[in-house]
């Protein structure tokens, strides 16, 4: 039991007094006077959403305008937070396969390069009906060939032909990357025959 500081009757602890109706400040929740809200408070819960609801939550018996400044910077930033997340997780596999696409564009392209160049090649030499060539025999008749990407040097066999049908083989520097693999024609395929290069 507790006493009215009013009165000094008898009363419960955290009641109204039945005598005089006067109703003790609950100290934990006593608003702070110098409580005035703002930007500030609007922007940390914008940055740092969950750090705006908490303040919210804490605050919201003491300091209500600053716990509400902060809870409303976070609720704003919260659609925005969800919106991105979102479209990140269709924009960034779409990204991802726009790149691949693009690198399996340029080694086909460059296969189709190789292809060509031998068969001038052998336009020009007397082949046999099955031969293979290397980069120094071809290099000649090879232009726009983006030839420090591949593990090539003059004596790499980039092209084996058989009764004039050419298989080119294109490995990339590294392993992760794209190849043409050495059983396709590169006239024959399309940039989605280019495998996953893994030694």
């Amino acid at each position: 039991m507790a006493y009215c500081s009013k009165c000094g009757i008898e009363k419960e602890e955290f009641g109204q007094c039945p005598n005089c109706g006067y109703q003790e400040p609950n100290q934990m929740n006593q608003v702070n006077p110098n409580d005035k809200g703002g930007f500030l408070y609007f922007l940390l819960g914008a940055c740092i959403p969950i750090v705006g609801f908490i303040l919210f939550f804490v605050w919201k018996d003491t300091n209500p305008k600053s716990g509400k400044a902060a809870g409303l910077g976070a609720l704003m930033i919260l659609p925005m937070i969800i919106i991105m997340g979102i479209l990140s997780a269709f924009i960034i596999p779409a990204v991802g396969a726009i790149i691949g696409n693009a690198e399996k564009d340029m080694i086909y392209q460059d296969a189709l390069i190789i292809e060509q160049a031998a068969v001038i090649y052998c336009s020009q030499e007397d082949c046999d009906d099955t031969v293979e060539l290397t980069m120094s025999e071809i290099r000649m008749y090879v232009s726009n060939f983006h030839e420090p990407d591949y593990e090539i040097d003059n004596n790499t066999i980039v092209a084996t032909g058989t009764l004039g049908i050419w298989h080119v083989y294109l490995e990339p520097v590294g392993t992760g990357g794209y190849e043409f693999p050495n059983y396709l024609v590169p006239s024959e395929s399309g940039r989605d025959d280019c495998v996953t290069d893994t030694d």
